[in-house]
């Protein structure tokens, strides 16, 4: 068998330090499709993604989530498919690159905060399933529920929280990625499904809550914020107590924002005569506890994936209208209180939907050059007036 040494790779990032978290401005992407060559078939690798730093870096953005990067079933994927929750995806290159990538990442000025899957595992390949023989209803074993508790909308793998040693080990995955991997944060995917069992995927209102949960995301906050990095939720409930200090809440530092995306977006696609600058008023001003405390964002990987922005205002692809009211969106963004993010070829009007088996279209960066210069000024302006990032955002 072979044995990875970790201390083996060469790191220079040693004089690196995170910008202000009330600096950042976000990039989201997909390893897979970022960036690959004509010709290529299959996934991009992280070495290849480091060629495209220099652009990130003209853009302006001091931060990239991105998807999650442990090794799922297959080649090709979102990456929320996650069976080692310690190793990285071979097909973007393995530890070595992933290594080279932050490195790169942070001799440019580039934190990079990483999506981990904890609410379910797999389904696929999973190394823990019935991993020592035992199981109850022909269900997971150990690690996970052996009931309807294990229940999920992607598959029956919820990890059972009320196991100390399956905490730990979550614990650990995350601590991996942020002490031996050197990532500056986490983005923690879909915690409603580590707080609560039942439900839909899209209703939450008839969930149960899960206190072996709610006990296992205050013990990884607890740990987060002992490295002094950045730990962000996606809840998508509005549910302020995510935010809220330990003991009471769960200790986050910041969560994702629905409700600006839906206010804004709904507002750009009515006529003039039908928009109401209130929902706007309440899309900037939305509180999940004041500040920094949420992400906030017109794209994500699951609004791209359905439809991107411009199509999703105007309904029509290639639309002069969906365009330039996507401008107008970017701005909002750009101007309000909260950590912004932006999601791949969303600063160049991409109209293709996310997935995993297309690479990113970078010609239509050209067709789209004056919307990346708005981009690009726009991030510019936020990162240097005082008045974008002082006592009103962080």
């Amino acid at each position: 068998s072979l044995t990875y040494f970790d201390d083996k790779f060469q790191w220079s990032d040693a004089g690196w330090s995170m910008p202000e978290w009330n600096k950042l401005v976000i990039y989201e992407f997909h390893v897979g499709t970022f960036c690959v060559y004509p010709g290529w078939i299959g996934s991009a690798t992280l070495d290849m993604c480091i060629q495209k730093l220099d652009y990130l870096v003209d853009l302006g953005v001091n931060a990239i989530e991105l998807l999650p990067v442990a090794e799922f079933d297959g080649s090709v994927n979102w990456g929320y498919t996650t069976a080692y929750p310690f190793a990285v995806e071979e097909s973007y290159g393995g530890p070595d690159a992933f290594k080279r990538f932050v490195n790169a990442c942070h001799g440019r000025g580039i934190a990079v905060l990483l999506d981990v899957v904890y609410n379910h595992l797999g389904p696929m390949d999973l190394p823990l399933w019935q991993f020592d023989g035992w199981s109850e209803n022909g269900m997971g074993g150990s690690f996970f529920y052996n009931d309807h508790r294990a229940e999920t909308p992607w598959a029956h793998t919820r990890p059972n929280y009320g196991v100390k040693d399956v905490r730990k080990y979550l614990i650990d995955s995350a601590l991996f990625w942020l002490d031996t991997m050197h990532c500056d944060g986490l983005r923690v995917d879909g915690v409603s499904f580590i707080l609560n069992w039942g439900g839909t995927e899209t209703n939450r209102s008839s969930a149960t809550f899960n206190p072996e949960g709610e006990l296992f995301l205050k013990e990884l906050s607890e740990a987060v914020n002992r490295t002094g990095k950045i730990l962000i939720a996606e809840d998508l409930q509005g549910n302020t107590s995510i935010t809220e200090a330990l003991p009471t809440g769960l200790g986050f530092h910041s969560q994702w924002d629905p409700t600006f995306q839906w206010k804004v977006i709904n507002t750009l696609k009515r006529r003039d005569e039908q928009r109401k600058m209130t929902d706007l008023k309440d899309a900037i001003l939305a509180d999940l506890g004041g500040g920094l405390r949420r992400t906030f964002y017109l794209e994500s990987h699951d609004q791209a994936g359905r439809t991107r922005l411009a199509m999703a205002i105007s309904g029509r692809r290639n639309s002069w209208v969906g365009t330039r009211l996507s401008a107008m969106g970017t701005t909002l963004v750009m101007l309000s209180p909260g950590i912004p993010l932006l999601f791949q070829g969303q600063e160049f009007a991409l109209q293709d939907p996310f997935s995993a088996h297309h690479p990113m279209n970078w010609n239509e960066k050209s067709t789209h050059q004056g919307t990346f210069e708005l981009h690009r000024d726009l991030i510019r302006m936020r990162q240097t007036n005082l008045g974008l990032r002082g006592s009103g955002i962080n």
